[in-house]
């Protein structure tokens, strides 16, 4: 079985929060000028973290 892949669009990343303690990426990108979005990744092992 492969691993699940996520895939950005090549937008401005503006800022990546590391959350070691609940296992989460969240990522702020811009999508055009003045708008953002928002993406959480959950991690299920400390190791997923490194990869």
């Amino acid at each position: 079985d492969e691993e699940p892949a996520i895939v950005l669009s090549s937008h401005k990343v503006r800022q990546v929060r590391q959350d070691y303690n609940e296992l989460v990426f969240e990522i702020d990108y811009e999508v055009r000028p003045g708008v953002s979005e928002y993406h959480y990744l959950r991690c299920q092992t400390d190791d997923d973290m490194e990869k």
